[in-house]
């Protein structure tokens, strides 16, 4: 008898009351001896993701069995993190070193309904006094909204279940040394209105309040941004579960408590974002100034190649005159240079492409301006300016959207589904994967914007993104969900295959 048939056997004819403890192990034995490369799917992969995610390297919310780009990196970080060869392929050394000192949550087990201490299950099914504590544990951190009554059943199971997801953790609904450790890592560490026995504040066991003023910033996880992502959901400007990971979404979130409660909308959790978090902030929706100011430092100049807020308010200025009909993207890119050197041109200013205080001034309306320019900047390249426009109108209005390996719409986007999704936008078909566009596409020397840049992340063209100019181009990443990415950056220069025309 094989080994895939003995776990295929194992897996059907468990009883329920032992499933939990026999699988587990008899699928560790399985996947020692397993090879496990990019494209594969199947329940083997699925338990190698498991692994990777109880170390925290594989950071999706869940194990989805296909052996793509986010589990290749996992991974290669996780290889490069133990002295192994960084290939991205699971076989026996690097199974072997996941399955070392794994945690044991999974293979312990209590038949106690009374309760027990940490290091013993709670599960469904049981009373006591170690159930009332867990629920009102859950309760104080906004999992668990009704009574604590000791007995672990269905809603208690989905307050574990949601606590769980929310911190990274297996979803099982098992409450083992894992899930225990966590809990009181999240009381023990943040101060949580509502908490513990008889003082808790009702109807805001939910909003935490941060103890620390550190600076997060986006690629942090942890607890901190936990807390974070709660408080701004608890105001109204993240909609996602709480996953303790900073990526773009979370970001992005900051970015609008910042501009709505007027403070430097840079992303960045520093100092005064924290005070104003802790103080009377005002909640999404609240009515806020939404005329953008000139930047302030570096000398009042904004040119090509800088990101941030200062080309967002920029880019917002321009698209309010009318030379600009893309949806600010915070990079100043080609599109952006030729509406500065158009307005510039209007205004019989100095036409040099950089917006200082001359400009800035004459936008903001210190000198009479027309609403709109005589004619539209041209955007170059590709098969006319305004196709070129609306499709990097169309990529930043995606800017955010999460990865989801085969996604093809805006709740979800794999990098050839973002592609296909935002040309077919503008009237423009293309394949559906990215190495038929790159059979497809006309070769350029260089790309200019609107055209596809092709990289080569496991063999041959893998990934793509939309050009915008100025080196940067827009994509769904695996880990960063739809964002605007540098061609010069460590890892996709090496990668790069060239660019192609799709239209």
């Amino acid at each position: 008898m094989t080994i895939s048939t003995v776990k295929k056997f194992a897996i059907t004819s468990v009883t329920v009351t032992g499933a939990a403890l026999t699988v587990p192990m008899i699928a560790d034995a399985a996947l020692e001896n397993q090879v496990l490369r990019y494209g594969q799917q199947s329940e083997d992969v699925r338990h190698l993701q498991t692994l990777l995610k109880e170390k925290g390297y594989f950071t999706y919310q869940t194990a989805t069995g296909y052996y793509g780009d986010i589990t290749v990196r996992a991974v290669r970080q996780f290889q490069g993190d133990h002295s192994l060869s960084v290939d991205g392929i699971a076989g026996p050394q690097t199974i072997g070193a996941l399955l070392k000192d794994r945690p044991s949550e999974q293979v312990r087990s209590s038949q106690s309904t009374s309760g027990g201490s940490s290091g013993t299950l709670i599960r469904n099914g049981m009373k006591g006094e170690s159930v009332s504590n867990l629920q009102r544990q859950l309760r104080d951190l906004g999992f668990f909204n009704s009574t604590v009554d000791g007995h672990f059943g269905r809603v208690t199971q989905a307050a574990v279940q949601d606590f769980q997801r929310s911190h990274g953790l297996g979803v099982d609904g098992i409450v083992g040394p894992q899930t225990q450790r966590q809990l009181q890592v999240v009381q023990g560490s943040e101060s949580v209105l509502g908490s513990g026995g008889g003082n808790s504040s009702s109807g805001d066991s939910g909003n935490f309040t941060p103890t620390s003023t550190g600076l997060i910033s986006p690629g942090d996880r942890g607890n901190q941004v936990s807390v974070l992502q709660q408080q701004l959901k608890d105001l109204g400007y993240y909609s996602h579960a709480v996953t303790g990971v900073f990526g773009p979404v979370t970001e992005r979130a900051v970015r609008d408590f910042q501009r709505t409660n007027q403070i430097g909308a840079d992303g960045l959790v520093g100092p005064q974002t924290h005070r104003t978090l802790a103080s009377s902030p005002k909640r999404a929706g609240d009515s806020v100034s939404t005329t953008p100011s000139a930047p302030s430092g570096g000398n009042g100049i904004v040119r090509q190649g800088m990101q941030g807020q200062q080309v967002t308010n920029l880019q917002q200025l321009l698209r309010d005159k009318g030379y600009m009909n893309i949806a600010p993207t915070g990079v100043f890119g080609d599109l952006t240079y030729q509406a500065v050197r158009k307005f510039q041109q209007d205004q019989s200013l100095a036409v040099d492409g950089i917006a200082g205080p001359a400009t800035f001034g004459a936008l903001q309306g210190n000198t009479s301006a027309p609403s709109k320019p005589s004619t539209p900047p041209s955007s170059g390249g590709g098969s006319g300016g305004n196709f070129v426009t609306n499709v990097v109108n169309s990529a930043s209005n995606h800017l955010g959207v999460p990865y989801v390996w085969g996604g093809t719409s805006p709740s979800g986007f794999d990098c050839s589904g973002f592609i296909q999704y935002v040309f077919k936008e503008n009237g423009v078909n293309t394949p559906r994967t990215v190495a038929n566009m790159f059979s497809s596409g006309s070769s350029v020397s260089s790309p200019s914007v609107g055209d596809i840049v092709f990289f080569d992340t496991t063999g041959g063209p893998s990934h793509a993104g939309i050009y915008i100019g100025n080196n940067k181009f827009v994509h769904a990443g695996s880990s960063t969900g739809v964002t605007v990415a540098d061609l010069n950056n460590s890892y996709w220069n090496p990668r790069y295959l060239g660019a192609k025309r799709l239209h």
